[in-house]
């Protein structure tokens, strides 16, 4: 310890020294206790403590009789405790505790290559309705102390932290933090707190902004450009282009420039799609297709149905449940265009699915009975592990033939659906030209030479073939 404080009296030095610790918080005493009048040494200890402007206090009847039985303990004091000041009580500083990556800046780094991914951001601003997003705890004012001099020890002001909710945020007074009242994307905005069910990507989809994920609806200022992604479980709204890029919508995805987009990526959307154009693109729709001007060399498997009367369908393949609308198809070239109705490509991978499983499952039993049959027949003479291993295989044949049962029973559903859009159409309002396909249900015409429109194709409930007609009357 420091002596901050150490002079005494020229008799009590030869006895007792007292010094301050170098924080002023405690008074040591040094002291040689041999042929000492306690008495005596505690008022001069008294005495010097006054005299060097020393405050704290101490229990002189104490010290007294601490000092006679070190006496007969022949035991000297250093740097005893005589007397403390009292210490301060920090302050405690408001802060949050969020409970996500939400605002995290920079982009993923491959660990193996170390090369940087412009199109992932590390932070993830999307939350679920009922998720904690943050914890607040308050600031808490200190005590000050007082040293042994009696002076002030003053504690700093703690600093605090301010919260408001704002959109679709609640209090959890339990919880002692906020709550998402809806899935969204957190942002916090000066010392307001919201969940935007609806993002904003004021500037495209880009660097900037990286992929997207969110729980709500997306509105983009712009476009999106080529490599990027972009999820919502509602609906996306692109005020420019789509390029090459992955899209997951769980709503209605509107392309107000177009859809511009690259054979190797795919939208898959749960609504409908209403696009300006839509080229080269692989399209999974659970709702309606409607493309105001172009759907070129594309790929769309579509649940209801397919629009572009007032435009043109040149190449690809174009599937849509209830029905195709299009003003002209193909081309002068003979692009080979395909277009097919009547049939869910849904149901239709269910089944085909389904049927590869039972015919697995089918070479399976095939392969396994015998051995079973043979072990059975050997039972009594089986050892342990290949009785188990008889065991096993009669499990395994069991659950392999329910299984088939319940494969056969769900295809018997789904050909049920798969034959309730039989009386889709597939419509031409202007003209069709040589390379065009068109499929109904299980039946198809091609067309060989140009036929100027109107022209409904649809399947003869007679003959299960196709009919062509002028006649719009009944698709009015």
């Amino acid at each position: 310890m420091q002596d901050q404080a150490s002079k005494s009296s020229d008799s009590a030095s030869r006895v007792f020294n007292i010094s301050v610790s170098s924080d002023c918080m405690r008074v040591l005493l040094t002291c040689r206790t041999n042929d000492i009048d306690a008495a005596a040494v505690v008022e001069e200890i008294k005495q010097e403590m006054t005299r060097l402007n020393i405050r704290a206090k101490f229990n002189e009847e104490a010290l007294a009789n601490f000092l006679k039985q070190s006496k007969e303990k022949g035991e000297d004091l250093n740097d005893f405790v005589l007397a403390k000041g009292i210490p301060s009580m920090p302050s405690i500083d408001g802060k949050l505790e969020w409970q996500g990556d939400y605002f995290k800046e920079g982009y993923y780094i491959d660990p193996e290559t170390k090369r940087i991914d412009f199109h992932r951001k590390v932070g993830d601003p999307t939350i679920e309705e009922g998720q904690l997003i943050v914890k607040v705890f308050k600031s808490k004012r200190g005590t000050d102390g007082i040293d042994v001099y009696g002076r002030a020890m003053k504690v700093p002001i703690p600093k605090t932290v301010t919260v408001n909710p704002g959109n679709n945020v609640v209090w959890d007074e339990e919880a002692q933090g906020y709550r998402a009242k809806k899935s969204g994307r957190v942002r916090f905005k000066g010392v307001t707190l919201h969940v935007d069910d609806t993002y904003v990507a004021r500037e495209g989809i880009n660097t900037n902004t990286g992929n997207v994920k969110h729980l709500g609806s997306v509105v983009v200022n712009g476009d999106i450009d080529s490599e990027f992604a972009i999820e919502a479980s509602g609906n996306i709204e692109v005020r420019g282009l789509i390029y090459a890029s992955d899209i997951i919508c769980g709503g209605n995805l509107i392309a107000k420039e177009g859809i511009n987009e690259n054979p190797s990526k795919t939208v898959d959307v749960k609504g409908d799609i209403l696009a300006k154009y839509i080229m080269n693109a692989n399209i999974k729709c659970e709702g309606q297709v409607i493309a105001n001007k172009e759907v070129f060399q594309s790929d769309v498997k579509c649940r209801g149905e397919v629009h572009c009367e007032k435009g043109r369908m040149v190449g690809g393949e174009i599937m849509a449940t209830k029905g195709i609308f299009v003003g002209e198809v193909g081309s002068k070239g003979d692009a080979k265009t395909l277009l097919i109705a009547g049939i869910d490509y849904s149901v239709k991978v269910a089944l085909e699915t389904n049927t590869k499983k039972i015919e697995d499952l089918k070479l399976q039993i095939k392969k396994l009975k015998p051995i079973y049959v043979k072990l059975k027949g050997m039972r009594q003479f089986l050892k342990p592990e290949q009785a188990e291993a008889m065991t096993e295989l009669e499990f395994q044949l069991n659950d392999s033939e329910t299984e088939i049962v319940e494969l056969d029973k769900q295809n018997k559903e789904l050909r049920k659906e798969y034959y309730s859009n039989k009386e889709a159409r597939i419509v031409i309002y202007e003209m069709a030209y040589p390379g065009t396909i068109l499929r109904v249900f299980d039946s198809q015409y091609i067309i060989e030479n140009a036929l100027k429109g109107p022209i409904v194709a649809g399947l003869d409930p007679v003959t299960a073939e196709i009919f062509l007609t002028s006649e719009l009357k009944d698709m009015e």
